[in-house]
């Protein structure tokens, strides 16, 4: 939540952070008629740029295993050869 002003003149906003986890109920949105619906024309790229360096999504935990589980595919790539790895790269995307 952010808090703007004080005293009587005090707002309060979600935060940014809010638009990570905001729950959204597919099945509400198709059952209103299309010009009942609110629409995003595009993908909101600040979401990426601004919200997700300001705000962290993460527990620490998570974080944690994040690091772990980078420094194991890091240990596991580099015993790999290039020729190895291109062909890891393309089983995974076939």
């Amino acid at each position: 939540m952010i808090t703007l002003g004080q005293g009587k003149g005090t707002k309060y906003l979600l935060s940014p952070a809010y638009e990570l986890i905001c729950p959204i109920d597919i099945q509400s949105y198709y059952e209103k008629e299309i010009d009942e619906r609110q629409i995003i024309e595009n993908f909101n790229s600040e979401i990426i740029t601004g919200v997700l360096r300001k705000y962290n999504s993460f527990t620490e935990s998570e974080i944690d295993k994040l690091i772990m589980l980078q420094k194991e595919y890091q240990k596991n790539i580099s015993e790999l050869s290039k020729t190895e790895y291109n062909k890891e790269l393309e089983r995974d995307f076939h």
